[in-house]
């Protein structure tokens, strides 16, 4: 069940899939500014006045980002399961180990 279908009940829902993920682009180039500039983008493109932004774990980030780039751009801002801080490389032997079976 998602809580989007149930805020969709009072306000118009954006599910925004981030760069590289999902049905968004994927580029070789990947970094919190332009996941920033990507969500201002969508704002502007979509022509959203005064948005409420939930960003959820990695996509707390660029919501952070662009509520101190684009203060007033934005009229709340949730963050949810991440914090403004940086977080140590942790996931390096899942993804060595993804890349190490043989798919063949």
């Amino acid at each position: 069940f998602s809580l989007a279908k149930v805020f969709a009940e009072s306000f118009t829902v954006y599910l925004v899939d981030q760069r590289n993920h999902g049905q968004s682009p994927h580029t070789e180039e990947f970094n919190y500014k332009l996941l920033t500039e990507d969500l201002a983008n969508f704002i502007r493109e979509h022509q959203i006045e005064k948005p409420h932004i939930i960003g959820h774990s990695m996509g707390g980030k660029p919501a952070m980002n662009f509520a101190v780039k684009y203060p007033d751009l934005l009229d709340k801002l949730i963050v949810v399961d991440i914090a403004p801080k940086s977080y140590p490389v942790h996931h390096d032997h899942i993804l060595d180990g993804l890349h190490d079976i043989d798919l063949n």
